[in-house]
């Protein structure tokens, strides 16, 4: 049975084919081997969830507020020394008159700030926000129309449904899979021979006419 592999991006399979460059791309038409759909729904609900800020959001329950660090500012400076190298002519190389150098080391100063803590009131709060809670498929199929069953909300869910669609091609042992848009799938059927782009390793891209 053949293995399935990642879409597109993911793929890297060693494959024998015809051209000297592997990586070179090229047209031709391939036959879809099938077709899958799948729709996902994204569920949320409206949890209360414990934050902290240096403001109160509407809607929030303060249960604690205390005095922190929110910043630093720059009260002074000091000056403070740092070892560097450089390099000192020394002289000649003889009989080329090219200079000779050495390696040396000195102090350098410089200027530190003197940093002093900037305090305010920080917040700690209750809030309502929307929690992700669970994935559920409700529906996936091959070689098959696209139905499923919406998905009913309680009163404190939402929900984000996702709907995917591939064609599939066989690329020697393997498949290699592509997602497009459902009208485009729509309009497709198993075997049929559609415009690629290519190279031995796999398909890069469809060529829409």
């Amino acid at each position: 049975m053949k293995r399935v592999i990642v879409i597109l991006a993911l793929l890297a399979v060693a494959l024998s084919g015809c051209g000297s460059n592997p990586d070179e791309y090229y047209t031709t038409n391939m036959p879809i081997d099938h077709l899958e759909w799948k729709v996902i729904a994204k569920v949320q609900e409206l949890q209360p969830v414990e934050e902290s800020g240096w403001t109160v959001p509407e809607g929030a329950v303060v249960y604690k507020t205390q005095e922190e660090v929110k910043t630093h500012e720059v009260v002074g400076y000091k000056t403070k020394y740092r070892t560097e190298e450089y390099q000192e002519k020394v002289g000649y190389y003889l009989p080329t008159w090219r200079p000779r150098y050495e390696t040396r080391t000195r102090k350098v100063a410089y200027k530190e700030p003197i940093l002093e803590p900037v305090y305010a009131t920080r917040y700690y709060y209750t809030i309502e926000r929307w929690v992700n809670t669970k994935t559920v498929v409700l529906g996936e199929g091959r070689n098959s129309p696209c139905k499923y069953k919406a998905y009913e909300c309680a009163e404190n869910e939402r929900v984000n449904t996702e709907e995917q669609y591939t064609i599939w091609f066989a690329i020697g042992d393997h498949w290699q899979g592509i997602y497009i848009d459902k009208e485009q799938w729509e309009a497709l059927s198993v075997g049929q021979e559609i415009t690629v782009e290519r190279n031995q390793y796999g398909v890069h891209k469809i060529i829409y006419e």
